[in-house]
């Protein structure tokens, strides 16, 4: 028996091909996902017995006998192919972004590009120091990643040349008023996840924060937003919620977002940078513990 109707599939097909168009192609758990999903707001009476992957297995060669899908095992890179990402690969993905910009006729001040960094707290990385010449190594205590605590931001900048205001998760399920006695910018916002990393929830609710913060400057029909090759939460809820919104999601190579990706290359590495050397400037002033509130 067929699980989904026609309707239903019809809604999964445009789903994967919309997936595949902005670079996202997605494995059986996230097919599945987004089945359950459909079957949920569309059924009136839905299945009781759960959808799995081996129903997923057989959809695909179902598809596959039609010439319309197929399973692929994705092949990994090697570092001398990440470092090497051709020039072809790379224009090959702009010109996609150029087909979906015009396709959809995108105002240039309607494109955004989004990132996320993670911090951890009272962590640094290597650093250049000036030792005598006898000195093969030396050690600093605060490479090691003994601390387990870790504050992502989110940072979201338009074409035109402004920033949305920065979203910050701390780890953490409630909220302690001192940690918002910081000098972080006024419309900061702050929200917590239980690991202080981003979830498929929060990627919904950055998402409405995107779009409160951008649809009164909106220039065209559509807004299009650029992420990197991940696209770890590219659910079936947060897909129809940009269809929804008006809002393109589209997707850079994977493994070439230390070129391509505006935020990585101008924006966190000097973040990165200067966050190490406040960390120095603190433990050469004595400091040796660092928390969530000193983070932010």
């Amino acid at each position: 028996n067929k699980r989904l109707n026609e309707a239903q599939e019809a809604a999964l097909i445009w789903y994967i091909d919309y997936t595949i168009e902005r670079g996202l192609p997605m494995g059986y758990n996230m097919i599945v996902a987004a089945a359950r999903r459909i079957l949920k707001i569309s059924s009136v009476k839905p299945f009781k017995e759960r959808l799995g992957k081996h129903w997923a297995c057989r959809w695909i060669e179902r598809m596959d006998g039609l010439g319309r899908y197929h399973a692929l095992k994705t092949t990994p890179m090697d570092q001398k192919r990440k470092d090497c990402m051709s020039i072809k690969a790379i224009r090959g993905c702009f010109q996609k972004l150029d087909f979906i910009l015009k396709k959809y006729n995108v105002h240039w001040k309607d494109i955004f590009n989004v990132d996320e960094i993670g911090f951890r707290v009272g962590c640094i990385t290597s650093t250049t120091v000036i030792t005598h010449k006898n000195i093969r190594k030396v050690y600093s205590s605060h490479l090691i990643l003994m601390s387990r605590t870790s504050v992502t931001v989110i940072e979201c900048i338009s074409a035109a040349g402004y920033a949305n205001d920065c979203y910050i998760i701390i780890p953490g399920k409630v909220y302690l008023e001192k940690m918002f006695d910081n000098n972080l910018p006024p419309d900061t916002k702050i929200t917590a996840s239980e690991k202080g990393y981003s979830s498929d929830d929060l990627a919904i609710k950055w998402l409405w924060h995107f779009h409160n913060q951008t649809k009164g400057r909106q220039h065209g029909a559509y807004r299009c937003l650029i992420f990197d090759g991940q696209g770890s939460h590219m659910t079936h809820e947060f897909i129809s919620l940009c269809e929804d919104l008006k809002i393109i999601p589209f997707c850079l190579i994977a493994h070439s977002t230390h070129a391509t990706q505006p935020l990585d290359v101008a924006c966190f590495q000097s973040e990165k940078h200067w966050h190490g050397r406040a960390i120095e400037d603190r433990i050469r002033d004595g400091c040796n513990a660092f928390t969530k509130k000193m983070a932010l």
